[in-house]
């Protein structure tokens, strides 16, 4: 429920407020059949069609309300804009916006929930640096004059940073398409992609064979171009603007992309050994069954990332960012992810083993039936984090926080949790033998000496 005051004590722009009407209104809200509540169109068509709710649906109804405001179209009648596979034609719909803002919008509006983001906060990471149409600039001086969304109830932080942006784009887009109809020989903003290099252009060459071994990129503007099974081995991509480009199958190896803007590119199957990611922007990428064997990706950004089957042996991802990540089924053998943070990471039957999670933040984790043998996990955060199943045998938990962890299951067989907090932690059916529980605190808050 979205009220937007265009007329706020003369405010510069309109404010936007969330009200909690519940389902009081009638003849707005629908009761389908089957009991679900919603309304038709904005609700996700797992909802929708099952009745399920995962934890990306909310991220569908909020992309199906930007798109009606940003087309116009009034609720009752959002249905003419799905087809009956319940997706948007974004492109067609609103060609005016940037193809990065188009792929973050279809993103968001994906019939299947695993190709959604996994959460509000890896929606919101992928879409701070995005430019509308390609002004970016514009882009960051309207989101700063925009007041902060009040609320008559009380909603996540995430959803509040979202919401606002939205209305931001949404301010930017209005004013853009109002300009475009009071001029019909005004010419459509378009975006621009890259910048012309004169002399011989690294760029070109790129752009037109797909190849450019060794090359010197450094900070080129590459965003949204499509390159796939590109040949860039040892390329030079430091701080180069990459953005939603397409490299499928690349080959980078060796390649250094060290602080290079990297949000919503696809990098599926990319081979990136040895490559220098640190410090790069990765937020939203798609690494899904990439290799970064051996690769440097120290103080990386990788919130909401994709990296489903991903090689990361013996990569260095101290300090990196990886909250909400997937990283499911990928191999981290030996990676270093000392300090890292992997708040409501996914990493159900990874591979961990040999790997260095000292002092690294996994609040809330998804580690059921990981491989975890063996692990350096002294003094990391595992609070709330479900571990059901996972093998920790010989594992390090010195000083960890283990407080309402999911142990059911897991084997953690000569494992040393000395000084490690327990209190809340489920441990049903976990075995602990030979494990080293001195001075750790037991599920029900007492100290074990």
């Amino acid at each position: 429920n979205i009220l937007v005051d265009t007329h706020s004590n003369g405010e510069r722009f309109p404010i936007a407020h969330l009200i909690n009407f519940g389902s009081a209104r009638i003849g707005i809200e629908n009761i389908l059949s089957d009991g679900i509540s919603g309304t038709p169109g904005f609700m996700s068509p797992e909802q929708e069609l099952n009745g399920t709710v995962t934890i990306n649906s909310d991220l569908y109804s909020l992309g199906a309300t930007l798109i009606c405001l940003l087309t116009g179209t009034p609720s009752t009648d959002i249905k003419t804009l799905i087809d009956r596979n319940y997706s948007f034609n974004v492109r067609k719909l609103m060609p005016q916006l940037s193809t990065l803002f188009t792929m973050w919008l279809e993103k968001m509006v994906s019939p299947n929930s695993k190709d959604r983001f996994e959460n509000a906060a890896a929606a919101i990471a992928a879409l701070r640096p995005i430019p509308m149409f390609g002004d970016a600039a514009n882009f960051k001086n309207v989101t700063m004059a925009m007041k902060p969304v009040k609320t008559s109830a009380i909603v996540g932080v995430a959803s509040i940073t979202a919401l606002a942006i939205l209305a931001t784009s949404l301010t930017l887009f209005r004013q853009q398409r109002e300009q475009t109809n009071f001029s019909k020989t005004q010419r459509p903003q378009r975006e621009i992609v890259t910048k012309k290099i004169s002399g011989k252009s690294a760029v070109e060459q790129l752009r037109t064979t797909g190849e450019c071994q060794g090359c010197n990129l450094r900070g080129a503007n590459l965003a949204a171009i499509k390159i796939e099974d590109a040949y860039l081995r040892e390329a030079d991509l430091f701080k180069a603007n990459l953005r939603g480009i397409e490299l499928r199958e690349a080959r980078l190896q060796n390649a250094n992309l060290k602080s290079a803007q990297m949000q919503g590119a696809n990098l599926m199957k990319a081979k990136l050994q040895q490559a220098n990611l640190s410090h790069a922007r990765l937020e939203g990428a798609n690494l899904m069954s990439s290799n970064l064997q051996n690769s440097k990706l120290e103080r990386a950004f990788l919130g909401g990332a994709t990296l489903m089957r991903a090689v990361l042996e013996n990569a260095n991802l101290r300090g990196a960012n990886l909250s909400g990540a997937n990283l499911m089924s990928s191999n981290l053998q030996a990676a270093n992810l000392q300090m890292a943070n992997l708040k409501d990471a996914k990493l159900t039957r990874a591979n961990f083993k040999g790997a260095n999670f000292k002092g690294a933040n996994l609040d809330g984790a998804m580690m059921s039936r990981a491989s975890i043998r063996g692990v350096d996990l002294s003094r990391a955060v595992l609070k709330d984090a479900d571990l059901r199943r996972a093998d920790l045998v010989g594992a390090n938990l010195t000083d960890a926080k283990l407080m309402g962890v999911d142990l059911r299951g897991a084997n953690l067989k000569g494992a040393n949790l000395k000084n490690a907090n327990l209190q809340g932690a489920n441990i049903e059916n976990a075995n602990l033998q030979g494990a080293n529980l001195q001075g750790a605190i037991m599920p029900d808050g007492t100290l074990n000496e």
